[in-house]
């Protein structure tokens, strides 16, 4: 990352040396999605583990373990929500679990299911992170709904204020970086 002329210093800047993405990619949409996740989740609550991190920031679906992990060393914890909440803006009500099956599930069905990113992976993630950064009014107000306190919430919309922001003379070069999963 450049930042204004100078480097970051390289100890600063971490990156994962092999990726699973052309190994898993003859699974099915969303097994390939949840394990890609489930993966990177992976790697980051090992780099947090480490005790080099003073904050921790990432998407919802992409943290449960990393955020596990902050919360044991006291890690502060900040989670990106692009939608609203997972039980919408409902009262929270008492649903009972539903029952497993009790038939046979071949050894690789079990395998594949447990790659799916499931609804209370999502809750389990809201619970942990100390702030959640919800993209609208709307989508704070369902997290409301559901108990979580105003303080917890932040409201980050996306886009640029063009009232306040407008384009600068453009640089000779252009520089640019994208962090991707």
């Amino acid at each position: 990352m450049i930042t204004g002329r100078r480097r970051s210093p390289a100890s600063f800047i971490h990156s994962l040396r092999w990726h699973p993405v052309r190994l898993i990619s003859f699974l099915d949409r969303p097994y390939y999605y949840g394990a890609k996740k489930k993966y990177l989740d992976w790697i980051a609550s090992r780099q947090l583990a480490t005790g080099r991190y003073d904050l921790f920031h990432s998407w919802s679906g992409d943290c449960l373990r990393s955020l596990q992990v902050a919360k044991k060393l006291g890690i502060p914890s900040i989670v990106e929500i692009p939608t609203w909440h997972r039980d919408g803006g409902k009262q929270k009500i008492h649903q009972p679990d539903k029952p497993k099956p009790t038939g046979d599930v071949p050894t690789v069905e079990k395998w594949k299911n447990r790659l799916l990113l499931q609804r209370k992976r999502f809750v389990r993630e809201y619970d942990l992170a100390d702030l959640l950064l919800v993209l609208s009014d709307k989508a704070a107000h369902t997290f409301r709904v559901r108990g979580f306190p105003a303080e917890k919430l932040f409201y980050l919309p996306r886009g640029v204020n063009v009232d306040r922001f407008k384009p600068g003379t453009r640089p000779e070069k252009f520089r640019a970086v994208f962090p991707a999963h």
